[in-house]
C-alpha cells in the first residue's frame, strides 16, 4: 500500500479473521491521509510500516487498539497534523517502535501509547511542537528508550509515566523549549544508565516531572544548559546506585524544589558556571557518596536552604570556586559531611550570609587553606557547625569580616591559620574569634 493517498478515511479491521488468514507485513510508506480517522486494528506477525507518512487526520480509540506486531513498527519521517487519542492502546510490540526524524504538529493524548510493550522505542531527533497529554504510560521496554535530538515547542503534560526500561534511556541533546509538567517521566526505571548530557532547557520542567527514577547506574546530565526553570518537584526523590554527573553545565535560569530527598550515589558538578539561582530546597535532604562542585563559578545565588540536611558519606568538595554571588543564611543548614569539606584555593569575592552552614556537622577538616576572602562575610558566615579540625592555612584576607565569623562553633580537634594575611583592618575585626570554642590546638603562627 506504499504511497496510499486518503481523503477521508482508512477502515482495515479485523483482516486477521478472514479464513484463517493473518497479515505478515503491512507496508503503508507514505500514506497521506487529509482528513477523517483512521481505524486499524490487524495482528501483524511480521512487520509494521508507516514510514513517510503524512498524516492530518485523527487516530481515534480504534486505531491500533490491542493490536499484537511479531516484528518491528515504523513511524519514521511521519508528519502528523491531527489528533491522536487511545491510538496504540494496550499494544505489544515484538521488535522495535521507530518514530524518528518526525514532526507531531498535532496532539497525541488521552491513552495514546498506554499499556505498551516493546523491545526498544526510538524517538530520535523527532520534533514536538503539539502537545503530549496524558500518552505514554505503563511503558514495557525490553531495551533501549531514546529520545535523542527531540525538540519539545509544545507541552509534555502527564506523559511517560511509570516506564520501565530494560537498559539504557537517553535523552542527550534534547531541546525544551516548551514545559514538561504534572507527572511527566515520574517512575522511570532504567536497569543500566540514564543519558541527558547537553539537555538544553530554556522553557520548564516542573510538577513532579522525573520524580521517583530508579537508575541502576549512571545518570549523565554534563553539558547542560538551563536558561528556563527547573521545578518545583523536578526530579524529586531519584534512586541513583552510581554516579550522578553535572559538570560542565550552565545554569542561568532558576533550580528549586528539585533533588530532594533521595539517593543520588557520587555526584559530579564540576567546572559549573552558576549565574541564575540555586532556590530554596534545590537539593536538600539528599544522600550522596560525595558532591563535588570544584572549579566552578558561582555569581548569582545560593539561597536559604538550597541544599539543607544533605548527608554525604565522604567529601563535600567546593576547591578551585570563584563565588562572586551569595550564599544565603542555612544554604547548608544541617548538613551533615562524614569525612572532609574542601575549599581550597578558592576566590570568595561575594558574600557569605548569617548562618549559611547553620548547624552543618564536618566529622574530618573543613580545609579552605589558599582560599582568598575579598568579599563580605557576615556575623556567623560559619557559625554553629561543629567540627573536627579547621585548616585556614595561609588563606588571604582583603574583604570585609563581621564580628563572630565563628560564633558558636565548635571544634573537636584544632584550629590552624598559620601563614596567612590580613590586608585590612576590615578584613580582621575586633570579635574575629569571639565564642568560638576550640578542644585542641589554636596554630596562627
Amino acid at each position: 500500500l506504499a504511497g496510499l493517498s486518503i481523503s477521508h478515511c482508512l477502515d482495515i479491521n479485523e483482516i486477521n479473521s478472514f479464513d484463517g488468514f493473518a497479515v505478515i507485513h503491512l507496508e503503508m510508506q507514505g500514506l497521506l491521509l487529509t482528513e477523517g480517522i483512521i481505524t486499524l486494528q490487524p495482528n501483524v506477525f511480521g512487520h509494521l510500516d508507516l514510514s513517510s507518512s503524512n498524516i492530518s487526520g485523527d487516530l481515534n480509540a480504534s486505531a491500533f487498539l490491542g493490536i499484537t506486531v511479531g516484528g518491528d513498527v515504523s513511524l519514521a519521517n511521519t508528519i502528523i497534523f491531527g489528533d491522536w487519542w487511545e491510538a496504540f492502546f494496550q499494544v505489544t510490540i515484538f521488535g522495535t517502535l521507530d518514530w524518528t526524524d518526525s514532526k507531531i504538529l498535532g496532539n497525541i493524548q488521552f491513552g495514546s501509547f498506554e499499556s505498551f510493550s516493546a523491545s526498544s522505542l526510538l524517538f530520535d531527533r523527532t520534533e514536538i511542537h503539539g502537545n503530549l497529554n496524558n500518552s505514554f504510560k505503563n511503558l514495557q521496554i525490553e531495551g533501549n528508550f531514546s529520545m535523542k535530538g527531540v525538540k519539545v515547542f509544545g507541552m509534555i503534560v502527564n506523559s511517560f509515566l511509570q516506564m520501565e526500561i530494560g537498559t539504557n534511556a537517553d535523552f542527550s541533546e534534547m531541546v525544551v523549549e516548551g514545559s514538561i509538567l504534572n507527572n511527566s517521566f515520574r517512575a522511570l526505571k532504567t536497569g543500566k544508565d540514564l543519558y541527558m548530557q547537553h539537555l538544553t532547557v530554556s522553557g520548564f520542567i516542573g510538577f513532579m516531572s522525573f520524580e521517583g527514577m530508579v537508575i541502576l547506574g549512571t545518570w549523565n546530565m554534563s553539558h547542560s544548559l538551563i536558561s528556563g526553570n527547573l521545578g518545583p518537584w523536578a526530579f524529586y526523590n531519584p534512586l541513583i546506585t552510581d554516579k550522578f554527573d553535572w559538570s560542565y553545565s550552565n545554569i542561568s535560569g532558576t533550580v528549586g524544589l528539585t533533588f530532594n530527598g533521595g539517593s543520588l550515589g557520587i555526584v559530579t558538578m564540576t567546572h559549573m558556571n552558576i549565574s541564575g539561582v540555586l532556590d530554596v530546597y534545590a537539593m536538600p535532604v539528599a544522600h550522596m557518596e560525595s558532591l563535588d562542585l570544584s572549579y566552578s563559578h558561582i555569581s548569582g545565588e545560593i539561597r536559604r536552604q538550597a541544599f539543607v540536611g544533605l548527608n554525604i558519606v565522604t567529601n563535600l568538595d567546593l576547591s578551585h570556586t570563584v563565588v562572586s554571588g551569595s550564599i544565603d543564611g542555612l544554604a547548608f543548614a544541617s548538613a551533615v559531611i562524614n569525612t572532609n569539606f574542601y575549599w581550597r584555593n578558592s576566590v570568595l569575592s561575594g558574600t557569605i550570609l548569617p548562618n549559611a552552614f547553620y548547624g552543618a556537622t564536618v566529622f574530618g577538616s573543613f580545609d579552605m587553606s589558599g582560599t582568598i576572602f575579598s568579599g563580605t562575610l557576615n556575623n556567623s558566615a560559619f557559625g554553629t557547625m561543629v567540627i573536627q579540625t579547621v585548616n585556614m592555612t595561609y588563606t588571604t584576607w582583603k574583604g570585609t569580616t563581621a564580628v563572630s565569623l565563628w560564633n558558636s562553633t565548635f571544634i573537636r580537634g584544632s584550629f590552624y591559620m598559620f601563614g596567612s594575611t590580613f590586608e585590612t583592618l576590615a578584613a580582621f575585626p575586633a570579635g574575629y574569634f569571639q565564642r568560638m570554642f576550640v578542644e585542641g590546638t589554636v596554630d596562627l603562627h
